[in-house]
């Protein structure tokens, strides 16, 4: 992630819109977004998507990180070892990686990241379909809504200088 932080103060702030911070000390740019989901199952849960790029302009083409944050009085991730997309009628399961940050009295920040990344045609691909499910193996579940499809459209035409 070049240095900066999994998810950003801003991101969490201004929920559901894309944000980009340059990072003077590493050179990058990173842009984000995070946008809560609906899962009955889990409270506080979000889909969060970004990629980095070096300087402060992209002159090349970068993949996408996707992953799910859960901002909640108690940790809800931990345990998840297993997450499945379904995307326009296609299986692809993942082992995520899980990180746990910021804890505190009012609650904690965790992370689960899927281990591989997307490219700006995959995201697009995505997009087109109009029908992106999730199951975590805690059995929360849920589909991403227009505006989750939003932003991830949004996020793989900023991919590309």
């Amino acid at each position: 992630m070049s240095g900066l932080p999994p998810v950003s103060g801003e991101a969490i702030q201004r929920e559901g819109e894309i944000v980009s911070r340059y990072d003077p000390l590493t050179d990058h740019t990173k842009t984000e977004f995070l946008a809560r989901v609906d899962a009955r199952q889990m409270s506080g849960l979000h889909l969060y998507a970004y990629f980095v790029y070096p300087g402060q302009r992209a002159v090349q083409v970068s993949d996408a990180y996707l992953g799910f944050v859960s901002i909640a009085n108690s940790r809800q991730l931990e345990g998840v070892h297993a997450l499945t997309l379904l995307v326009g009628g296609q299986l692809r399961r993942f082992t995520p990686l899980s990180y746990s940050f910021a804890p505190s009295a009012a609650g904690s920040i965790e992370l689960l990241l899927l281990t591989s990344t997307f490219t700006r045609d995959e995201l697009l691909g995505w997009v087109d379909s109009q029908d992106v499910e999730v199951r975590l193996e805690s059995g929360a579940d849920f589909k991403l809504t227009e505006k989750h499809i939003s932003l991830l459209r949004e996020l793989a035409l900023r991919m590309t200088p």
